[in-house]
């Protein structure tokens, strides 16, 4: 299951979708354009909430980004009516003993992004 955060950052929203000069431009099939970046240029993206960890499968043969601060996997960002776009694996939290499961996205609070549906 998927869910899409939006950043609450305005600059961003109205920022073109390009990576940063000297940046790494995507990380698997996924453009990673500022305010987002990859590795430890912090000129890259905006600041630690933006930042990109490209991980490498078991394999070597693929990669797959992951904003590194909410250890969440991103499967697109683009640009849409002014907002930028974040759509992110939503993960499944098991919860103890008896067999039950939740689904329970990430808490957002405190951080630069919001649900947007």
């Amino acid at each position: 299951m998927s869910k899409n955060i939006t950043s609450t950052c305005t600059d961003a929203a109205t920022a073109p979708p390009i990576a940063m000069p000297n940046c790494t431009e995507g990380c698997g099939n996924v453009s990673i354009p500022y305010p987002f970046g990859i590795g430890s240029n912090i000129s890259c993206y905006l600041n630690d909430w933006f930042e990109i960890e490209c991980r490498q499968d078991n394999n070597y043969t693929s990669s797959r980004p992951f904003l590194k601060r909410l250890k969440l996997e991103v499967l697109s960002i683009s640009f849409d009516r002014g907002k930028q776009l974040v759509e992110v694996r939503n993960p499944v939290t098991f919860f103890c003993c008896e067999g039950k499961e939740t689904r329970q996205p990430p808490d957002l609070e405190g951080t630069p992004f919001v649900y947007y549906a």
